[in-house]
């Protein structure tokens, strides 16, 4: 890794997010500020047994007057079991939450992805009829969706686990409990993020970093579409301002996938749909 774990509440803005009534851009300010500002209170020691450790992290989310906790559960086999609580005690009116997850970034050269979820073009929870669930390999930079603007993009949804390799077959496991929601890009979230207006760049002005940034989400809300100058996600598919609860584990990947490569589909053998 190189950045450890942080939780994230905030999505690079969509077109049809600049759209939706009162923008969700400045509607929800207070998701992104939360990100940004968030504080943690430090790691305490809950459990130490023989092959067994429990460690708690409380993060302050102040600018929604929000906290998370993490508990992380390490076993003798170097997995990590995270379980997530957010506990929403804003007060007032707030948006809908762009997105609940938690955001790391690894070395460039674990850019090899397999995964077992929606596929093979990017999908979202109320953008997934035409993706299948099925077992899909290829690159990090083939997760990507080149919209002409600069935004959100390339997430898969019901993933059961996900791969992030080196060439070698080593790097790490994510697995759900039941499953969750995954995106890499070769560029942290703020590349694709203008800000509370619309910049007028281009996908080629998105040049690609040294590293893999990844999102394990429990969940974005919808990307809407209906139109794009006033409808927002149907209400079905929005994130609430309310308390939510997830896990999920991490382990290390010492060697290629037991699986046979033919089962596998290419990511990105498909336009986006």
């Amino acid at each position: 890794m190189l950045q450890p774990l942080k939780f994230n509440l905030w999505r690079a803005p969509t077109d049809n997010d600049f759209g939706g009534g009162n923008t969700l851009p400045k509607r929800g300010k207070a998701w992104k500020d939360s990100t940004i500002n968030q504080q943690g209170q430090g790691i305490k020691l809950v459990s130490n047994k023989p092959g067994l450790l429990i460690l708690e992290q409380q993060v302050n989310l102040k600018d929604s007057g929000s906290r998370v906790t993490y508990q992380y559960t390490i076993n003798s086999k170097g997995e990590i079991k995270a379980d997530v609580a957010f506990d929403f005690e804003g007060k007032g009116k707030f948006s809908e939450i762009p997105r609940i997850g938690s955001n790391f970034q690894m070395p460039v050269e674990f850019d090899q992805v397999t995964y077992y979820g929606r596929g093979p073009h990017e999908n979202y929870w109320d953008r997934k009829t035409s993706a299948f669930v099925g077992i899909y390999s290829g690159s990090v930079a083939d997760l990507a969706f080149d919209y002409i603007r600069p935004q959100e993009n390339g997430n898969r949804s019901d993933l059961r686990w996900a791969t992030l390799t080196n060439t070698k077959g080593v790097g790490l496991k994510i697995s759900g409990t039941p499953s969750f929601d995954f995106s890499a890009h070769h560029q942290p979230l703020s590349d694709f993020d203008p800000g509370t207006k619309k910049a007028q760049t281009h996908h080629t002005d998105i040049i690609k970093r040294n590293l893999v940034n990844v999102n394990i989400d429990y969940k974005q809300s919808g990307v809407g579409g209906d139109n794009s100058w006033g409808a927002q996600a149907w209400k079905k598919y929005q994130l609430k301002a309310k308390d939510y609860n997830y896990s999920f584990q991490l382990s290390p990947v010492n060697s290629a996938p037991d699986y046979k490569t033919e089962q596998t589909i290419k990511i990105g053998t498909h336009n986006n749909l």
